[in-house]
């Protein structure tokens, strides 16, 4: 017998007790009743056939006046039992109806038989937003709303299509019984084919996480088990879990926890949780529970939580030198477009956001300047800084994503809870503004913002870029003169900060592609005209550089593992991520490239930061 679980109100059974008791014309039959979810629906009572033996037992009964919504949901209820049996119930209005003592009817919708009303009557208090019931001879298929019916005829569809026996041609209607839990407790890979697999529909990539598992039980099991989003289907006592859905479970699981770059699993009932920060922890946890459960074949798991199949991914944390003013960071992150076909290391960008999300909250930078961040970027990082402000305590605010009604690939990142904005502009280079109108986003050009410490009052603007390289090879550039272009405006911006905030500092970051020989002196004369600072020969000069550059180029090899990558800094193509200090005196207290915390899979250039201190 199949069951349907949910968590049931205390008024809806006393409501229901009360109708057991007082009904005549049409009594509903006494039967336990099933809990509920805030969203979901009841269905109760004992066997009773619809189609039996190949004969129709029911007809379909919907108001003479049903809204569409009402027509389709009797329609598709009488087509599911047709695919099923081959048997169409004959289908009328409640106004045609030729009334019979003893005809059983499936009312969906206000008709005019007591029962509908009666049934419906049971949700005006309740949580539930429909119910499937037995009301004396009839089934009863009652919403709060026409919209909602079709749903609860796709759920009778869904949870008890299965009461079918092919042998005698015979469906059967399955309430539930008195037991508010299910059968069984812990997830029991005997009871495989009772299970659905449930994904949150954010963040964004869950569903192909969602897929990977039902494929690997496929293989190891022989069960394909359906997947749906938490939204398509209410809860049922059988669910594998992925991410924060909509159930009981992840809200308890969840609670006070974002999971960034950790996962772990927990079993209540029936169902099992595998908690995850986004969809690189996902895939990680559904990589173990297949190698830790799977593989065994007959494997068990009790309820509780599961520390075997648990884990950090992100557990390097680096504090800010004391006497830091501000961290500052910059870090090409590489757009969608590219990743495995050039770089077999970098992984999709719904997995290399949480990777960035991690990030955040083990390094805490005040201001990052990203570049290559493209439209997928724009649209997931919002999602998980609201994940850290939330779970973490650490509120960051992306700004200038776009401009002009175009994608921005130098977007600015800052520590919101920490700082005021005072503004945030972005600049294209003129040369590039015909073709970025062409391609639909800006990739050169200067992101910059101004920003004021809340409590010290201290000021400094950070002016973001992305230099064109220039195309061709490095000894043979196509077009050198861009990167002029991008060198003289933002030179030019800078000193009209210099004129008009002649007292706060500015901060250049950006990917200035100075790998390559024309660039190594464009990049060297910008510094001179600003007369700039960079941050990692200051390092260099006074021993706080850890290790400098960031972009990994040609070291870019395929790594099963979160290795430290000692190496990157002796390679010459390095140097081209780069934090720039001008119009006042400050110190590097420390000068690094992360090369933990899975950084080697997120792009194929590693986080640069500076801890500055003022002067």
């Amino acid at each position: 017998m199949k069951k349907f679980y949910c968590i049931a109100s205390v008024l809806l059974m006393v409501l229901l007790g009360a109708l057991l008791l007082s009904s005549c014309s049409s009594p509903v039959q006494e039967s336990g009743s099933a809990p509920t979810q805030e969203t979901g629906g009841v269905i109760l009572d004992e066997k009773t056939s619809i189609v039996e033996n190949g004969v129709a037992k029911y007809f379909i009964v919907y108001p003479q006046n049903a809204s569409a919504s009402v027509r389709r949901a009797a329609l598709n209820f009488q087509q599911a039992v047709c695919k099923l049996t081959g048997v169409n119930l004959p289908l009328t209005d409640d106004e045609a109806l030729v009334m019979g003592d003893n005809q059983n009817y499936i009312l969906i919708g206000d008709t005019v038989l007591p029962a509908s009303e009666e049934v419906k009557s049971l949700l005006a208090d309740s949580a539930d937003s429909y119910a499937i019931l037995k009301a004396g001879n009839h089934i009863v298929v009652a919403a709060k709303e026409d919209a909602v019916l079709p749903d609860a005829v796709s759920h009778y569809e869904d949870e008890f299509m299965g009461d079918y026996d092919p042998v005698t041609n015979t469906l059967y209607f399955i309430g539930t019984d008195d037991v508010p839990e299910p059968a069984f407790t812990g997830f029991d890979l005997a009871e495989l084919a009772r299970y659905r697999i449930v994904y949150s529909e954010t963040p964004a990539g869950l569903r192909a996480t969602a897929l990977l598992l039902q494929k690997e039980i496929k293989a190891k099991t022989g069960i394909k088990i359906p997947v749906y989003a938490d939204t398509q289907r209410i809860p049922g006592a059988y669910e594998i879990l992925i991410g924060q859905t909509n159930r009981e479970l992840s809200r308890d699981v969840y609670a006070g926890c974002g999971y960034v770059m950790q996962y772990g699993v927990t079993v209540r009932g029936a169902s099992l949780q595998m908690a995850c920060g986004g969809t690189f922890s996902a895939r990680k946890c559904v990589e173990q529970f297949v190698e830790s459960f799977l593989a065994e074949g007959n494997a068990q798991l009790n309820e509780g939580v599961h520390t075997e199949l648990s884990a950090e991914l992100a557990s390097t944390s680096v504090p800010h030198t004391e006497g830091t003013t501000a961290r500052i960071m910059t870090l090409n992150i590489m757009p969608d477009i590219l990743g495995a076909q050039e770089y077999p290391n970098v992984l999709s960008v719904n997995d290399r956001v949480e990777i960035l999300a991690g990030m955040l909250i083990n390094y805490t930078p005040d201001v990052i300047g990203l570049q290559e961040t493209c439209e997928v970027w724009e649209k997931q990082i919002p999602y998980y800084l609201d994940v850290v402000r939330d779970n973490y305590g650490i509120d960051y605010d992306i700004v200038l994503n776009s401009y002009d009604g175009l994608n921005n690939y130098t977007p600015i990142i800052y520590r919101e809870d920490k700082y005021t904005l005072d503004f945030a502009k972005y600049e294209p280079y003129e040369y590039d503004i015909a073709s970025a109108i062409k391609r639909g986003y800006y990739i050169r050009g200067a992101s910059q913002i101004k920003v004021t410490e809340k409590n010290s009052g201290t000021t400094f603007i950070v002016v973001n870029s992305h230099w064109d390289h220039g195309g061709g090879t490095s000894s043979n550039p196509t077009n050198p003169q861009y990167t002029q272009y991008c060198a003289d405006n933002e030179a030019a911006i800078i000193a009209a900060y210099k004129a008009e905030y002649p007292d706060v500092r500015i901060f250049a970051t950006g990917d200035f592609n100075n790998h390559r020989p024309h660039i190594k002196v464009i990049f060297k004369e910008f510094i001179s005209e600003v007369n700039g600072q960079v941050a990692s020969e200051l390092a260099k000069a006074d021993g706080t550089l850890i290790v400098t550059g960031g972009y990994q180029c040609n070291d870019n090899l395929l790594i099963e593992e979160d290795v430290p990558r000692e190496a990157i800094s002796s390679h010459s193509k390095d140097f081209i991520d780069h934090v720039v200090g001008m119009n006042g005196k400050f110190k590097v207290l420390r000068h690094d490239t992360i090369l933990v915390n899975y950084c080697h899979v997120m792009t194929d250039h590693m986080p640069v930061y500076a801890d500055i201190m003022f002067q």
